[in-house]
């Protein structure tokens, strides 16, 4: 009876350390974030003070974890991606903010690209692209969204018209330039 109720004890309070930990791990993102605001604050008065020597000039700021992990990037330009461990090519330069996750892969961008000056946030599974959405100089504007098994919402403004368009393991299901009268 005894041994019973140690293995329940043990049980609640393996479930009460994984809660606390889960905890834990907010509290150092919130903390992270917080840090990454504060420094940010502290720049933007920086660069808002009228003597240039109180101006921080920099091409990369880079934020690590405790165990030396980078999770935060803002640089012009910022790195080519890491995902699974693998670098790939983002296909030209763009600067702006990146975040990654614990294992360093790249989850999130906000960024605007060379050469042609779109302005992009991406959110990002571990794996790929999940969510786009992007701006371009003249005032175009799309968002995509994937999942995994190909499945796509694609909304674009600007041309002509808007267009929706839904794909369903990879086939389009459905488009429609919207505002668009259909003859009868």
């Amino acid at each position: 009876m005894q041994n019973y109720n140690s293995r329940l004890e043990y049980e609640v309070l393996k479930k009460q350390t994984n809660i606390l930990e889960r905890k834990l791990k907010l509290f150092k993102y919130v903390w992270i974030i917080s840090f990454f605001a504060v420094i940010v604050s502290v720049w933007t008065l920086q660069a808002s003070s009228e003597s240039q020597n109180d101006t921080l000039r920099l091409r990369k700021l880079v934020i690590i974890d405790e165990k030396g992990v980078e999770r935060v990037i803002i640089a012009a330009p910022v790195p080519e991606p890491i995902t699974l461990g693998k670098r790939f090519s983002r296909g030209g330069n763009s600067s702006g903010i990146l975040l990654f996750d614990e294992e360093g892969n790249e989850r999130s961008g906000y960024v605007t690209t060379d050469g042609y000056p779109n302005v992009l946030f991406t959110l990002d599974s571990i794996a790929r692209q999940q969510v786009l959405f992007m701006t371009e100089p003249h005032g175009s504007t799309a968002l995509w969204i994937w999942d995994q098994n190909n499945n796509s919402f694609q909304l674009n403004v600007g041309g002509e018209s808007p267009n929706l368009k839904l794909i369903k393991d990879g086939k389009e299901m459905f488009a429609q330039p919207i505002g668009e009268k259909k003859e009868k």
